[in-house]
């Protein structure tokens, strides 16, 4: 979301665009509607509003606004409140507004420049900010657990979403711990696999490969990880332990 420092930002409306020189050119000079944002803010700034939000979110104008015939933006209705996402949208700036008054004025021992929440803040460009083990946890439960190693694949190789997702070893270890927790042991091996793949030199990875393996029954797969475990990490006494108990010293 904008960057809410500025007190003109204290009533903003989400209506989030891309907004290109020909479009800009068909915004009005007077708005109507203007529930949160200044009745009287300029049309340039209102311009530069709405373009950060479509950076932070990835959201266009269509999504949020009624737009013309043939989904042009000539004769579009910016005032009108028929799409959910703008309705949403109002509320969430709301919500963020009121947070960054709050950490302007009560966060304590503050240092440095101040703490402002934006839409880019949880979005991170992405239209649904869900973290990487989120993604891929919906993915488990709706489509299984290949899809899930795919899609994986496939936010991993592109390259615009590395700096969206954190593709680091204990976010798909946390997804594992989520997985296994609700019974999912298979998944959850499966996912910690993938992501043993990325990150061959950790020793947590097969720590806990040999505690779900433990789980179903697979011991000669149980061994292997715990052997990688203490290799990786002569000082996982736990590893070590389990290690000696399933191979009999």
């Amino acid at each position: 979301m904008a960057r809410c420092t500025a007190r003109p930002l204290s009533a903003v409306v989400l209506a989030v665009v891309c907004l290109s020189s020909t479009v800009s050119a068909q915004i009005p000079d007077e708005f109507r509607n203007l529930q949160v944002l200044p009745k009287d803010i300029t049309r340039d700034s209102l311009v530069q509003i709405m373009r950060s939000f479509s950076l932070g979110t990835g959201l266009r104008c269509e999504d949020c606004h009624v737009l013309g015939p043939n989904d042009t933006f000539e004769n579009a209705r910016f005032d009108l409140d028929d799409k959910a996402l703008k309705l949403r949208g109002r509320w969430m700036l709301e919500m963020v507004l009121s947070l960054n008054e709050r950490l302007r004025h009560e966060l304590p021992d503050g240092d440095g420049p101040p703490l402002v929440v934006e839409c880019k803040t949880c979005h991170r460009g992405i239209r649904k900010p869900y973290l990487l083990r989120t993604e891929l946890r919906e993915v488990v439960e709706t489509e299984g657990v290949e899809a899930a190693v795919s899609r994986y694949r496939e936010l991993r190789d592109r390259a615009g979403l590395r700096g969206v997702y954190d593709f680091g070893e204990w976010e798909m270890n946390e997804l594992a711990r989520e997985l296994a927790r609700a019974g999912h042991v298979t998944a959850a091996i499966t996912m910690l696999e993938l992501n043993e793949e990325f990150h061959a030199s950790s020793s947590a990875i097969p720590a806990m490969l040999g505690r779900y393996f433990e789980q179903g029954g697979q011991r000669d797969a149980a061994i292997a990880a715990y052997r990688r475990a203490v290799e990786r990490n002569p000082d996982d006494r736990i590893s070590a332990d389990r290690l000696r108990a399933l191979t009999g010293g």
